[in-house]
């Protein structure tokens, strides 16, 4: 039975979705060297072997070629009963209690910005199609996944199926998120893009 934890509002580009923050169980991250590693920006492996090959890792950049997204990551956690990307509308956050990129079980979760006036990570992330390509590059190595799904669904439906879309059990996947349907006052809507590793 799936325990419940309160709810988190998810804040994006100002406006507050409310999501069901799951329960964590991210894989623990093998011990770091004595020197300070270099993030990797390289071409992903081959898919046969890239999600068996690589540890999990704490992503530091998300590559989606389709939009020409090159964008830096930054962990982010909630404070009080909100997740905020960066300030910088540029950088997304990854929800650092979630699953590392490259892990075998649960989510990992981006976040970015939508800007009206453009410059946001995310501002055509409701542009993806079925399978477009997402990389995320980490200190171990880089992460390749394939776009499942993108739908935009209001704030309601969201919170409704936050434990199936954030929670960390069940196979691993990429959840990308940020706001959509600006009303003149607030967005109404956010645009969730689930993708699978590439195989």
């Amino acid at each position: 039975m799936r325990e419940l934890i309160p709810a988190v509002g998810l804040v994006l580009a100002g406006a507050v979705v409310v999501w069901q923050q799951p329960a964590t169980t991210a894989e623990p991250e093998p011990p770091a060297p004595a020197q300070a590693e270099t993030p990797v920006v390289a071409a992903p492996a081959p898919a046969a072997t890239q999600a068996r090959s690589r540890p999990a890792s704490v992503p530091t950049r998300v590559r989606i070629p389709s939009l020409g997204v090159d964008a830096a990551v930054d962990p982010v956690s909630p404070h009080g009963t909100e997740l905020d990307p960066p300030a910088d509308p540029a950088r997304v956050g990854w929800w650092a209690q979630g699953s590392r990129s490259g892990a075998r079980h649960g989510a990992t979760l981006l976040t970015g910005h939508t800007v009206r006036s453009g410059g946001g990570a995310f501002d055509h992330l409701e542009d993806l199609a079925p399978g477009d390509r997402v990389t995320v590059d980490g200190l171990r190595g880089a992460s390749s996944y394939v776009v499942e799904t993108v739908e935009t669904m209001p704030r309601a439906e969201l919170a409704e199926r936050s434990g199936e879309l954030f929670g960390q059990q069940g196979p691993h996947r990429l959840v990308m998120v940020t706001c959509e349907d600006w009303d003149g006052a607030a967005w109404r809507s956010s645009v969730v893009v689930v993708a699978r590793p590439a195989r």
